[in-house]
């Protein structure tokens, strides 16, 4: 072998392995930071981390996955802290690239889990834990706000969906993000306000606003106000006039919420012939 070609492999196995020796500090730093922060929940003998390893596609078996749930529920609200840990991970892009370097070249053989792959393992635990998870609920809606990606918001929002009437603290909040022009997220939010259908003082009137939106997702605000059930009659009107609209779906589930939110109402239209049948 000449030298050129010794300096060449040389060389990269320097940048392979300084690209290693780069990763294993930031991996360890972050482990440590999180551990200093608290104590790591344990569930027979094993600490959380492990379970929600169990979580991972690559992990995930039938058996893992229903051991690692009860185990989770079995920790609880102490699981907490670390999954909002783990939900705010991101990781750098000169990390990413290392990595995608390494696994290319077969250099990378040891488990290494990106941010990505943290955030989707916290948002299955969170959604295990459901409404035991409302103390989440301040913190959560705080990170909404931060200037991230779609992908993390929608995690948080999914998160409030499992938690449901619980996390009702997030009703204002999710009212204001609502009418925020800007938020690409406008229908996932209105489902969110649905699936916890608390505070209808705030929840239906920021639903029956976003309905005159020029381009709002029609079915999906009307299947959130249709959750709210008595507590949305305010919104009839709003709903009544989707009885005209252009789908069919639209005004087949508009006609299920009016009956949802006033069963006189509906059938007072039923009388006039106004609400749309389902084919028999």
């Amino acid at each position: 072998m000449n030298d050129k070609a010794i300096n060449f492999f040389g060389g990269k196995r320097r940048v392979v392995w300084f690209s290693i020796v780069l990763l294993a500090i930031a991996g360890g730093l972050s482990s440590y930071i999180m551990r200093s922060r608290q104590p790591m929940p344990m569930y027979e003998g094993k600490p959380l981390t492990y379970w929600l390893e169990c979580l991972a596609p690559l992990n995930r078996t039938e058996t893992s996955f229903q051991q690692a749930e009860h185990a989770i529920q079995s920790i609880g609200t102490n699981a907490i802290p670390t999954l909002l840990d783990m939900l705010q991970k991101s990781d750098s892009p000169l990390k990413v690239r290392l990595m995608s370097f390494l696994r290319r070249h077969g250099f990378l053989k040891f488990k290494w889990s990106l941010a990505t792959d943290q955030n989707d393992e916290a948002l299955v635990a969170f959604q295990m834990l459901g409404p035991e998870a409302r103390g989440a609920v301040p913190t959560l809606v705080q990170m909404y706000r931060k200037n991230i990606s779609r992908k993390p918001r929608s995690q948080i929002l999914d998160i409030l969906d499992s938690i449901g009437p619980s996390a009702n603290e997030a009703v204002p909040a999710l009212a204001s993000f609502l009418a925020n022009t800007n938020d690409e997220l406008r229908p996932l939010i209105a489902l969110t306000l649905g699936q916890i259908h608390s505070c209808p003082e705030v929840g239906v009137p920021a639903l029956t606003n976003y309905l005159s939106v020029a381009g709002s997702d029609h079915l999906v605000v009307a299947m959130a106000l249709g959750n709210y059930g008595k507590d949305a009659k305010v919104a009839l009107p709003a709903v009544e006039a989707l009885l005209t609209d252009k789908e069919e779906s639209v005004r087949m589930v508009s006609s299920n919420v009016i009956s949802q939110i006033d069963s006189q109402t509906a059938s007072r239209f039923q009388s006039q012939n106004m609400v749309p049948q389902p084919p028999r």
